[in-house]
């Protein structure tokens, strides 16, 4: 105990020293370590990390990180077991080439948000570190599996990378190995959701106050069963769509930016929707178009559930799960690419309430697949 205490004293000490030295420094320079990403990106990781601070006990929070404007940046933790938040404004700056998280502004409890603080500085610089290592690869679109020793933190990880997930591109990290404080394959860090606040709704980064629940497989329960109806063959932009009569027509309205679509309404107001959109092309290879305009329209939803999400090439889809964290539903959807014509990449974008979805798989996908 007397040990556990001296080093938490030398944790605090350490940090109001470099806090200090920082401060005081007039040759600080402000340093952007993920200039891809926009302001009001970001991405949430459940920590489940063993031995911080000496604990065999799991930190259990999330721990969040969103870009803010003027190159500063949110760094957030919710603790899951007792509800305790800490919120850090600030940037990173350069100190002998590498980059630090300069903390600006603290919310929650100062003196157990500077212990914290201390640990993620260890993180952001060990994450940091290990994506810059790889980041040639994830460059070009390569997905990344790699083994790696965190020194500071005495433990060995495979670290998971996909390249389309903002920041620090990791998906997953767990043990290699069993040791002292978890078995092996142990996940210690996996990305729970990432997205872009709206404008018209920019506290959502803030409201992440729990693990997204979803569905990913077929429910057999037919509470939510639809029944098919008269076929009817209908166009939607030009496009022709093989429907029933379970669906009804939406008349768009452009200024507001909604378009015209067809509406699925058995269960509540709109069980789910189906509406083409088209995305301005800037390159030739229709393949290439299809990754940017998948990955941008990931970039650019409020919440993506990170485990949802399926990008397949080859079946010219993309396939994920929204999160609402106000009442936790979650809504599928699915881009299909229909075509580039006249520099114009169409795609069909088809969304329900999860539940809703697996639970009419058949009905669905026979819809989709036409």
């Amino acid at each position: 105990m007397k040990k556990r205490v001296k080093y938490l004293s030398a944790v605090f000490f350490a940090v109001i020293i470099s806090l200090s030295l920082y401060a005081e420094s007039a040759a600080l320079i402000t340093a952007d370590p993920f200039p891809s990403e926009r302001p009001g990106q970001f991405v949430y990781y459940h920590d489940m990390r063993t031995g911080v601070f000496g604990s065999k006990e799991p930190v259990n929070r999330l721990f969040g990180i969103m870009k803010a404007d003027n190159k500063q940046y949110i760094i957030r933790v919710q603790n899951l077991k007792d509800g305790k938040s800490y919120l850090y404004l600030g940037r990173f700056i350069l100190i002998k080439g590498e980059m630090e998280f300069l903390t600006e502004s603290v919310q929650g409890n100062s003196k157990e948000a500077t212990v914290i603080m201390a640990d993620l500085l260890n993180l952001m610089s060990y994450l940091g570190r290990e994506t810059l290592n790889h980041s040639s690869k994830l460059k070009n679109k390569i997905d990344l599996s790699v083994n790696s020793n965190w020194e500071s933190y005495n433990r060995k990880l495979v670290n998971r990378y996909k390249w389309w997930i903002p920041f620090y591109k990791l998906e997953s990290a767990g043990n290699i190995e069993t040791d002292n404080f978890g078995q092996k394959g142990y996940v210690s860090l996996k990305l729970i959701c990432f997205g872009t606040a709206p404008q018209d709704d920019p506290d959502i980064f803030t409201r992440i106050n729990r693990l997204p629940s979803y569905h990913k497989e077929k429910i057999t329960d037919k509470k939510y069963l639809i029944t098919s109806a008269e076929q009817m063959k209908v166009r939607l932009d030009n496009t022709l769509l093989n429907l029933d009569k379970n669906w009804y027509f939406e008349k768009g309205d452009p200024l507001s930016g909604f378009q015209d679509s067809y509406w699925l309404k058995k269960f509540t107001s709109r069980d789910a929707q189906i509406v083409l959109e088209s995305i301005e092309t800037q390159n030739i290879k229709l393949d290439k178009n299809e990754i940017e305009a998948f990955v941008s329209s990931l970039q650019f939803q409020s919440c993506v559930i990170a485990d949802t999400v399926n990008i397949d090439l080859k079946g010219k889809t993309l396939e994920l799960s929204l999160w609402d964290a106000d009442n936790g539903y979650a809504t599928f959807t699915r881009y299909i690419s229909l075509g580039i014509k006249r520099n114009l990449l169409t795609v069909l974008n088809f969304s329900a309430f999860d539940f809703i979805y697996y639970s009419n798989m058949d009905y669905f996908d026979s819809i989709l697949k036409q």
